[in-house]
């Protein structure tokens, strides 16, 4: 709306005034026997499953989000003193970011 504003497509400032309502959310986490179970979990009939359970597991160890698992590729590995690290390179708010 401001980009429109400021660029003549329309002259209202009522989109100043809008403001949304903000509800508390519950926090809800998986405990550490919960992500074991869903680790030992037999999904060899259904690899599409599997792969999704693994995926989400990743995320879980990570902490990463979605989108930078997708966005993983071999050369963000990188073998250090004999230990493999993710270089996880980011960009938010178009600001790119080595984590």
């Amino acid at each position: 709306m401001k980009w429109a504003f400021e660029n003549g497509y329309h002259t209202s400032i009522d989109y100043l005034r809008f403001k949304t309502k903000r509800e508390d959310t519950d926090i809800i986490t998986l405990s550490l026997e919960e992500i074991q179970a869903l680790s030992a979990l037999d999904l060899s009939n259904s690899p599409t499953q599997e792969k999704i359970r693994d995926s989400f597991l990743v995320q879980c160890y990570t902490g990463q989000r979605f989108s930078d698992l997708k966005n993983l590729k071999v050369k963000d590995l990188v073998s250090e003193s004999g230990e493999l690290e993710w270089r996880l390179f980011q960009i938010k708010m178009n600001k790119p970011k080595v984590v």
